[in-house]
């Protein structure tokens, strides 16, 4: 195995601090997300469950805060590695050989490359479910295993009404529309759920791979199949890991703003 490199002091301060993340000072918009929600959704009891989920809803905010140090380390190591690597244009030639421009160095780097990016995409899609957690604990949506969408989903229940007023039921209800409208709809957005659940459950994007489409009929059954290799080459990566990043940060400050105009 290559060993990994690693940039000195300065070039890692350098970059860290030109990363789309810390350029959006997404810590300091952690912190405000978490607490305008908090002064929003706050419920005075003493009752054990309240304590419970007073409890929870604090874990996942220190998990939250944890998971984006981490992608953002990914990032460094991503802007580090991607002056190193070879171009990745012609990644599979006629005979289906991968990589066919690459000699046996080059794919020491490009492997540290895939390795961060694969990272990255876990450790976002892992922040972006947590804010679904601490929202589904706040608003206590019952929710036994959500994910970002599926709270999404939920911001116009009926029981937010109940809980919390028209007022807060209202606000929510606009909040969902312009996360629906601005980040779930994003062509990114979509094309990082497809990658997220094949790094996970299947095969990695990262390195080519044969994949399986089937043509469905309108009673569910395949009709017709085919394999196609597929491989999203690394400047391709970049694009979508930095849209994410800012649509990561768009997600909070639709939260924000919204929530402190609610507060006026």
């Amino acid at each position: 195995m290559h060993h990994l490199e690693a940039p000195d002091k300065v070039e890692f301060e350098r970059l860290y601090q030109q990363s789309v993340l810390k350029r959006s000072e997404v810590f300091i918009k952690l912190h405000e997300f978490y607490i305008i929600i908090n002064k929003e959704l706050h419920h005075e009891s003493i009752e054990l469950e309240w304590l419970i989920e007073e409890f929870a809803k604090n874990e996942f905010y220190k998990a939250l805060h944890l998971k984006i140090n981490h992608a953002l380390k990914s990032l460094v190591m991503i802007n580090f590695y991607e002056s190193k690597i070879k171009s990745d244009e012609n990644w599979m030639n006629d005979h289906f050989k991968v990589f066919p421009e690459y000699d046996k160095d080059d794919f020491g780097p490009k492997l540290w490359f895939d390795y961060f990016s694969d990272n990255f995409f876990i450790q976002i899609s892992s922040s972006f479910d947590l804010i679904g957690h601490i929202l589904n604990n706040l608003l206590r949506l019952k929710h036994l295993k959500p994910d970002f969408e599926s709270v999404i989903n939920c911001l116009n229940q009926k029981s937010i009404n109940k809980m919390y007023g028209k007022r807060t039921s209202l606000l929510f209800k606009t909040i969902k529309k312009k996360v629906e409208n601005q980040i779930t709809s994003d062509p990114d957005f979509k094309k990082f759920k497809i990658i997220r659940n094949d790094a996970i459950h299947n095969l990695t994007y990262s390195y080519p791979f044969n994949k399986t489409f089937h043509i469905i009929d309108e009673n569910n059954k395949i009709i017709e199949s085919s394999v196609t290799p597929t491989y999203i080459k690394a400047t391709e990566r970049i694009e979508i890991i930095n849209s994410l990043s800012n649509l990561f940060i768009k997600t909070l400050d639709i939260f924000i703003t919204d929530l402190t105009f609610n507060q006026k």
